[in-house]
């Protein structure tokens, strides 16, 4: 191409020396120099032309990238993407059903490795070969749970380039959260909470969902950060820090990225608040503001505080920090979905806030619905909501997850006594002593 258009410059110099050419005598060499550079100049032209639609037509990319609607073909495979930043996994599904999945973090594959586009590649063979996919495998999309940052953005660029699919979308963190969280669940109609850390520079929303017609409708953004500030509130516990670390060290203020013993954190500052009897008002107030909003010199007056907090006072201080961290959600849910509640069969909810067992009890208990929490309600959930988001799940799940099938208690009656079985109250301590012993499966 480069060749054809210096010949072509080549033309323009010969026919700009003609008159020279012609003023020094050579009226002949003028002439054949003209028709000579005439020729080659509509011929190199229309080579050019040609050329260039042919390198238009090849270079075309088939895939288009679109926001994740459901126009998938029934029957197709499916192949999701989740980003470098969170959700670092790969899932390929098959009429809304997850054949396999495979995280990066899990293996192996750590911040660099995961912005390199052939530990992508390779982890997605991989998991082909898992599933026993040849290497002609045919996607009918694939779908990109995007993520803010352009390290992402051209991460992205490149798995478009080098995976086939026939046809590209891509969905929002939390609407992903929110597609998963009611994909799996068993209700025609709920509100769908989503609450994290952060994803795509957001900290979790509040959704509509029906079955019929299908559809997730975003009702409002929740706009402060419950898992950042649940997570710093934990590391002013020296207790818990100390775990992992020297007392001294502190979760917040981290330029590049929170080290990984901070995200445990939070799980043993639940079981503090489950050990306490009862929780403290006078500290609410100040719990609240510090899980709002972006407080530095907060969050190291209130470290101060704890370090010379007796261990009782400690326990109900943590079981304050969860009192603060429901009613925030509660009275968001409330302000955002009242007028909702009473119609929808239940609460959906996701993100990794979603792992607060206790947090999902409450919600239920306030709310008076049922709350659902699918398998896996953090950012390695992802991936499946945005691929359910592209291409709906085909049925919700019969039960939520870990419970089994649904039991009709007439015919669970009826089975005892067919059984000649005994059927009595069960109480906690011995629920707890036939775990222990694995009496119970």
């Amino acid at each position: 191409f480069f060749s054809i258009v210096f010949l072509h410059l080549l033309c323009h110099l010969l026919h700009n020396l003609e008159p020279t050419i012609g003023h020094y005598g050579a009226h002949g060499l003028t002439t054949a120099v003209g028709q000579t550079i005439h020729v080659l100049d509509v011929g190199l032209l229309w080579l050019v032309l040609v050329l260039g639609l042919t390198i238009s037509c090849v270079a075309a990319p088939v895939n288009t990238t679109s926001w994740a609607t459901n126009a998938a073909a029934p029957g197709g495979l499916i192949v999701t993407f989740g980003s470098p930043i969170h959700s670092s996994s790969i899932a390929i599904l098959k009429d809304g059903w997850v054949l396999g999945a495979i995280d990066l973090l899990a293996e192996g594959y750590h911040t660099a490795a995961r912005h390199d586009i052939w530990t992508w590649l390779r982890c997605l063979h991989e998991l082909e070969q898992r599933l026993g996919l040849n290497e002609s495998v045919h996607y009918i999309m694939g779908v990109i749970a995007s993520a803010p940052g352009h390290s992402s953005k051209r991460l992205v660029e490149k798995i478009k380039k080098k995976v086939q699919v026939q046809r590209w979308a891509s969905t929002d963190h939390h609407h992903a959260h929110a597609w998963h969280a009611f994909g799996d669940s068993p209700f025609q109609t709920a509100l769908v909470l989503t609450a994290d850390g952060g994803g795509d520079n957001k900290f979790g929303a509040l959704f509509y969902a029906t079955r019929s017609p299908l559809n997730v409708t975003i009702l409002a953004e929740v706009d402060f950060n419950f898992g950042l500030g649940y997570m710093n509130l934990a590391s002013c516990f020296p207790s818990l820090v100390a775990v992992y670390n020297d007392a001294k060290h502190h979760c917040w203020g981290w330029r590049k990225r929170t080290p990984m013993w901070c995200h445990k954190l939070p799980a043993l500052l639940l079981g503090m608040a489950l050990a306490a009897d009862s929780w403290d008002p006078a500290w609410v107030p100040q719990i609240s503001r510090m899980l709002d909003q972006d407080q530095t010199r907060a969050w190291k007056q209130f470290k101060h505080q704890m370090s010379t907090a007796p261990a009782e006072q400690a326990l109900v201080i943590a079981a304050t920090v969860q009192e603060v961290l429901v009613q925030a959600l509660v009275n968001f849910t409330l302000r955002h979905g009242a007028a909702l509640l009473p119609e929808v069969e239940g609460l959906a909810f996701a993100g990794g806030v979603a792992y607060n067992a206790k947090l999902n009890t409450d919600l239920q208990r306030r709310l008076h619905k049922p709350v659902h929490v699918p398998p896996a309600p953090g950012d390695y959930g992802v991936i499946i909501g945005a691929a359910w988001a592209a291409e709906h799940p085909r049925q919700p799940m019969g039960s939520p997850p870990y419970l089994g099938a649904l039991v009709d208690h007439d015919e669970w009656r009826g089975a005892l006594q067919a059984l000649a079985l005994h059927q009595a109250p069960l109480e906690t301590a011995v629920a707890a002593k036939a775990l222990q012993r694995r009496r119970v499966v």
